[in-house]
C-alpha cells in the first residue's frame, strides 16, 4: 500500500525504533518512507510470534481450535520418546535411527499445509477461532500506528490480516521443521555489519562497507546458521541500511 493512502501516527511509530536498538527518529519526509515501511513490517511480524507463543501453551486442550497445540505438543514427546528408544534398544536396522526425523518432517508438513485452516464440525465450515481473535488483535494494533483513509481498502487489508497470521505461522513455526537438521530464524541487530551473503537491502554493491544495519524487518531463514561451512540459507534477511557514523580523529597535537 502507497504511503499516501495512510495517515501515520509519527508519535507511536517513532516508539517502535529503539525497540530494535535504531536512534533514527521517523517524519513525514520522503526519505523517510522505506524506514517506516520496515518497522512496522518487523512489528507486525514479531507481534505475531507473540500470538504463537500465547497459542502453543494454551491449556483447554478439549477444544477443536487447540488441535494445532496438542498435535505439536504430542510431536515433540513422539521425537524425544523416539529419540530415546534408538538410544537404549539394541538392533541394526535402518528404520529406528531416523524415524525421530521423519515423524518431525511429515507431522509438521501437515500442519505446515493445514494449520489453522478452517474447521469441518457436524458438515459445517468454520473459521478458526484462534485466527479470528488474533486477525482482530492485530488489526487493533496496527491501528496505533496508520490509519487507512480509503474505507473500502481499510476492509481490504483487514481481511488479509487472517492469511497473514497463518501464513507467518506455518512458514515460521511449522515448515521450518520440515528442514534436516530443523530451520532456524536469525534477526541482524542493529549496527551489524553488512554481509551479501546473508542480507539483501539497498545499498551500493562497492561500497556495502560504509553501511550497517539500522533495522531488520525480515530475518534470516536457514540450517545450521552459524557455522559457515555448513550453513544453508533459504531466506536472506531484508535489511534496512544505513550509513556508517565514522568518528572523527583528532590530529592536532596541541
Amino acid at each position: 500500500m502507497k504511503i499516501e493512502a495512510l495517515d501515520i501516527y509519527y508519535k507511536s511509530v517513532n516508539n517502535l525504533p529503539s525497540k530494535y536498538k535504531s536512534k533514527t527518529r521517523l517524519s513525514s519526509k520522503s526519505f523517510d518512507i522505506p524506514l517506516i515501511k520496515a518497522v512496522l513490517q518487523r512489528h507486525v511480524l514479531e507481534t505475531i510470534f507473540g500470538y504463537f507463543s500465547v497459542y502453543i501453551n494454551i491449556k483447554n486442550l478439549s477444544e477443536p481450535y487447540s488441535l494445532e497445540a496438542l498435535i505439536a505438543t504430542k510431536a515433540e514427546e513422539l521425537i524425544l520418546l523416539t529419540q530415546e528408544f534408538g538410544k537404549t534398544r539394541e538392533g541394526n536396522d535402518s528404520i529406528t535411527p531416523t524415524l525421530p526425523v521423519k515423524i518431525r518432517q511429515q507431522i509438521y508438513s501437515s500442519l505446515g499445509n493445514r494449520g489453522f485452516s478452517n474447521i469441518k464440525f457436524e458438515q459445517e465450515t468454520y473459521k478458526h477461532s484462534f485466527i479470528g481473535k488474533f486477525k482482530s488483535i492485530l488489526n487493533d494494533e496496527m491501528e496505533q500506528y496508520r490509519k487507512i483513509l480509503d474505507t473500502t481498502k481499510k476492509r481490504e487489508v483487514e481481511e488479509k490480516a487472517a492469511n497473514i497470521i497463518i501464513n507467518v505461522m506455518r512458514i515460521f513455526f511449522f515448515r521450518i521443521q520440515t528442514q534436516e537438521p530443523s530451520g532456524q530464524i536469525h534477526w541482524f541487530q542493529n549496527k551489524d555489519k553488512i554481509d551479501p551473503s546473508l542480507m539483501v537491502g539497498v545499498w551500493d554493491d562497492d561500497k556495502f562497507d560504509d553501511f550497517e544495519v539500522d533495522i531488520c524487518k525480515f530475518p534470516l531463514v536457514g540450517t545450521e546458521i552459524n557455522d559457515k561451512l555448513n550453513r544453508r540459507i533459504y531466506t536472506h534477511a531484508i535489511i534496512h541500511p544505513q550509513k556508517k557514523v565514522h568518528s572523527q580523529v583528532n590530529s592536532d597535537n596541541q
